[in-house]
């Protein structure tokens, strides 16, 4: 993962080295150009009033995933909320980041690692623009919350995982399979 901060104060970008310094996951694993910046706009809907990150489709490797995404920061994140916050904000975030990489058959099998959960569960607004549902509610929600949970120990974390769908202990190997699968992009194209 190549992260180049847009803008920032050096608390917060010290932040937000430290979430990936204490985070246990391999992070030259993700392919992305990762713009990071924080925004001082009240009107933004940030996810759980902290963050929100956006993937850019138009660039893909050779696997057809994206490999530019931007994550927007509260500006008075490192102010508003606890250090421990503010770190599994940061990896959580990267979890939007690793979901984007995901091929269908891929989110088909994470979305059946959850107790009950859907296809349609995943990200409900995608598929009705006015569903609306609450954070809680999404599927791709549990899965960054999920990783956030495993891959940053909890003594660098607030928060266990804060949806409502709760991983199956008998996919969790399943689970972990899809991230081993997801990084690095190991397809060669034949012309």
């Amino acid at each position: 993962m190549n992260r180049v901060f847009l803008n920032g104060t050096d608390r917060q970008r010290a932040l937000f080295d430290d979430a990936l310094e204490q985070a246990i996951f391999p992070w030259d694993r993700i392919p992305h150009d990762v713009y990071v910046r924080w925004e001082a706009d009240p009107e933004r809907e940030y996810h759980n009033e902290a963050a929100v990150t956006t993937v850019s489709y138009k660039r893909v490797d050779a696997c057809e995933r994206p490999i530019h995404a931007a994550i927007d920061f509260r500006a008075d994140l490192d102010s508003a909320f606890t250090e421990r916050f503010y770190r599994e904000t940061v990896v959580h975030e990267l979890g939007h980041v690793l979901a984007s990489m995901m091929h269908t058959s891929q989110i088909d099998r994470i979305v059946a690692c959850y107790r009950d959960a859907t296809r349609a569960d995943w990200s409900p607004e995608v598929e009705d623009p006015t569903a609306g549902t609450n954070w809680t509610e999404r599927v791709e929600e549990a899965f960054c919350e999920s990783f956030k949970d495993v891959y940053l120990p909890r003594a660098y974390r607030q928060f266990n995982q804060r949806t409502k769908w709760v991983l199956r202990r008998d996919r969790y190997d399943e689970w972990l399979g899809v991230i081993d699968e997801l990084c690095p992009c190991d397809r060669i194209i034949i012309v």
